[in-house]
């Protein structure tokens, strides 16, 4: 059985992206939140701080936080996955928790994901190079469990089209058994506002991991 991944990007702000899960990364040791984890905050009235505050998490790799977001967001849950010291912010480093967010995205059977890609001015990585190192990361995920996964990511509007052409590159080269890939139309009108996807079957947790695959490397 084939399953389906499919890969759009939005120029919306975190709060406003529809999914079933919305992941953003996060920098250790930053007070006070930034970027997507702090317009996350924000709408939640300074959940996240208070969590801060009393050091439930800090920001480490392979750090991540579960938090109910409905109905101050549109997507319903929030993971904030760890990233490291923002000094530390490599492609390698985004890729790993792209993994690790598609991974426990596949463990709560969420099949829509919007991940938050940092803005240029804040992770230091052009657009095109953070959008190609979270693809890989998913598709890594993807390997070990296939499931049919919607994933969005989010990038600031100005970034969109050179995420687009990078993405446009990366997907031809992508080859999974068992996992067929397309990056979506950039037109609105071709996916449904909601939160379901038709053309993309639903998650089976009966699929097992398909033989060896092979995914691009990193540039």
């Amino acid at each position: 059985m084939t399953v389906t991944w499919a890969i759009e990007l939005d120029g919306d702000p975190a709060e406003r992206v529809r999914a079933e899960l919305l992941v953003a990364p996060f920098f250790q040791g930053e007070r006070p939140l930034r970027g997507a984890a702090g317009r996350i905050d924000w709408r939640l009235g300074g959940l996240l701080s208070a969590m801060l505050a009393r050091d439930a998490f800090d920001g480490a790799p392979e750090e991540a936080v579960l938090v109910p977001t409905s109905p101050c967001l549109r997507a319903p849950r929030a993971l904030l996955v760890g990233v490291g010291p923002r000094a530390d912010f490599v492609p390698k480093t985004l890729r790993a928790a792209a993994r690790r967010a598609i991974e426990r995205a596949a463990a709560l059977g969420a099949g829509h994901v919007a991940l938050v890609l940092p803005a240029e001015s804040e992770g230091g990585l052009p657009a095109e190079r953070a959008a190609a190192a979270a693809v890989i990361g998913a598709g890594e995920a993807l390997e070990e469990r296939p499931f049919a996964l919607r994933l969005r990511l989010v990038v600031e509007p100005a970034a969109a089209g050179r995420a687009r052409l990078a993405l446009a590159e990366l997907v031809a080269r992508i080859e999974m058994q068992g996992v067929a890939v397309r990056l979506a139309s950039p037109d609105p009108a071709a996916a449904p506002a909601g939160d379901e996807d038709p053309s993309l079957p639903r998650h089976d947790p009966r699929i097992r991991p398909p033989p060896a695959a092979k995914l691009p490397s990193l540039p």
